[in-house]
Protein backbone atom coordinates (compact mmCIF):
# COMPACT_ATOMS: atom_id res chain seq x y z
CA UNK A 1 0.00 0.00 0.00
CA UNK A 2 1.12 3.77 -0.92
CA UNK A 3 1.35 6.03 1.91
CA UNK A 4 0.70 9.36 1.66
CA UNK A 5 -0.68 12.87 3.28
CA UNK A 6 -2.56 14.71 0.36
CA UNK A 7 -3.86 13.50 -2.70
CA UNK A 8 -3.98 16.24 -5.32
CA UNK A 9 -6.96 15.51 -8.25
CA UNK A 10 -5.89 17.66 -11.40
CA UNK A 11 -2.45 18.93 -12.67
CA UNK A 12 -3.07 22.26 -14.03
CA UNK A 13 -1.32 25.64 -12.82
CA UNK A 14 -3.81 25.05 -9.17
CA UNK A 15 -2.64 21.73 -8.78
CA UNK A 16 0.81 21.62 -9.69
CA UNK A 17 1.48 24.81 -7.60
CA UNK A 18 -0.34 23.36 -4.31
CA UNK A 19 1.52 19.79 -5.63
CA UNK A 20 5.07 21.84 -5.69
CA UNK A 21 4.45 23.93 -2.60
CA UNK A 22 3.44 21.31 -0.24
CA UNK A 23 6.36 18.76 -1.36
CA UNK A 24 9.10 21.34 -0.53
CA UNK A 25 7.47 21.27 2.83
CA UNK A 26 7.86 17.71 3.46
CA UNK A 27 4.64 16.55 2.85
CA UNK A 28 4.05 13.62 0.70
CA UNK A 29 1.49 14.13 -2.07
CA UNK A 30 0.46 12.24 -5.09
CA UNK A 31 -0.42 14.26 -8.19
CA UNK A 32 -3.07 12.47 -10.48
CA UNK A 33 -4.24 14.39 -14.25
CA UNK A 34 -5.68 12.28 -17.05
CA UNK A 35 -3.39 14.24 -19.83
CA UNK A 36 -0.09 13.19 -20.83
CA UNK A 37 2.55 15.93 -20.10
CA UNK A 38 4.12 17.48 -21.82
CA UNK A 39 1.66 17.83 -24.35
CA UNK A 40 0.75 20.33 -27.64
CA UNK A 41 -1.44 23.32 -25.75
CA UNK A 42 -1.48 26.76 -28.03
CA UNK A 43 -1.67 29.61 -25.83
CA UNK A 44 0.23 29.10 -22.76
CA UNK A 45 1.63 32.60 -22.07
CA UNK A 46 2.32 33.67 -18.53
CA UNK A 47 2.00 37.64 -17.77
CA UNK A 48 4.55 39.43 -15.33
CA UNK A 49 2.77 39.04 -12.34
CA UNK A 50 3.74 34.94 -12.48
CA UNK A 51 7.33 35.91 -12.00
CA UNK A 52 6.20 36.06 -7.80
CA UNK A 53 4.92 32.16 -7.82
CA UNK A 54 7.36 31.07 -10.43
CA UNK A 55 10.01 31.93 -7.67
CA UNK A 56 8.12 30.87 -5.20
CA UNK A 57 8.36 27.45 -6.36
CA UNK A 58 12.04 27.57 -7.18
CA UNK A 59 11.55 27.43 -10.84
CA UNK A 60 13.25 30.33 -11.85
CA UNK A 61 16.40 29.44 -13.08
CA UNK A 62 14.50 26.72 -15.15
CA UNK A 63 12.46 29.44 -17.03
CA UNK A 64 14.91 31.23 -17.95
CA UNK A 65 16.79 28.50 -19.52
CA UNK A 66 13.98 27.07 -21.37
CA UNK A 67 13.27 27.32 -25.17
CA UNK A 68 10.07 28.79 -24.55
CA UNK A 69 9.48 32.59 -26.71
CA UNK A 70 10.05 35.10 -24.20
CA UNK A 71 7.25 37.99 -24.03
CA UNK A 72 7.92 41.18 -22.22
CA UNK A 73 4.12 42.67 -22.56
CA UNK A 74 0.45 42.02 -23.55
CA UNK A 75 -2.76 43.59 -24.32
CA UNK A 76 -5.90 42.60 -23.85
CA UNK A 77 -9.11 43.21 -26.44
CA UNK A 78 -12.90 43.02 -24.93
CA UNK A 79 -15.71 41.52 -27.02
CA UNK A 80 -16.51 44.64 -28.90
CA UNK A 81 -13.05 45.14 -30.07
CA UNK A 82 -11.54 47.39 -27.90
CA UNK A 83 -7.84 47.42 -26.84
CA UNK A 84 -6.61 48.31 -23.12
CA UNK A 85 -3.06 49.67 -22.29
CA UNK A 86 -0.34 47.44 -22.83
CA UNK A 87 0.86 45.88 -19.68
CA UNK A 88 4.64 45.10 -19.67
CA UNK A 89 6.73 43.79 -17.04
CA UNK A 90 7.67 47.74 -15.84
CA UNK A 91 3.98 48.45 -15.48
CA UNK A 92 3.10 45.69 -13.25
CA UNK A 93 6.64 46.11 -11.28
CA UNK A 94 5.16 46.50 -7.60
CA UNK A 95 8.27 46.85 -5.21
CA UNK A 96 10.94 48.72 -7.39
CA UNK A 97 14.64 47.61 -7.74
CA UNK A 98 13.96 44.85 -4.63
CA UNK A 99 11.87 42.36 -7.40
CA UNK A 100 12.38 43.53 -10.35
CA UNK A 101 9.12 42.47 -12.83
CA UNK A 102 9.85 39.82 -15.45
CA UNK A 103 7.70 37.81 -18.28
CA UNK A 104 7.99 34.39 -19.55
CA UNK A 105 6.01 32.46 -21.77
CA UNK A 106 5.15 28.89 -21.66
CA UNK A 107 4.16 27.40 -24.71
CA UNK A 108 4.22 23.86 -25.77
CA UNK A 109 5.41 23.35 -29.51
Amino acid sequence: MISTDVIVIGGGPAGSTVSTLLAQHGVKVMLFERERFPRFHIGESLIPETYWVLERLKMLDKMKKSHFVKKYSVQFVNASGKLSAPFTSTTTNRTSARRPGRSFAASST
